[in-house]
């Protein structure tokens, strides 16, 4: 349900996708997605909950990452998929 829960929301998952290799701070995140630093905060708690982002520090320099486990995922899944969704092509069945 966790999960569910985290992933079900769009400031979430934008998120997620703006978090790259190097993770982000709160700050960093807010300004990329354009939702206040306390939004972005937030939504990073839920993340870290459902345990697809840990946090790296404490207070007001602590960084957002990928778990290791979810990093390998995310780094292969980007190889496979196409730079742009548009590049698909489908075959006739």
């Amino acid at each position: 349900m966790v999960f569910g829960r985290a992933v079900g929301c769009p400031v979430r998952l934008d998120l997620l996708r703006v978090l790259g290799d190097q993770g982000m701070t709160v700050t960093q995140a807010a300004a990329a997605i354009g939702v206040a630093p306390s939004t972005a905060f937030y939504h990073y708690e839920v993340l870290v909950e459902a345990g697809l982002v840990k946090r790296k520090g404490r207070r007001r320099g602590c960084r957002y990452v990928w778990p290791d486990h979810t990093w390998d995922l995310v780094r292969r899944q980007r190889k496979v998929m196409p730079e742009k969704s548009n590049e698909l092509t489908l075959e006739p069945v």
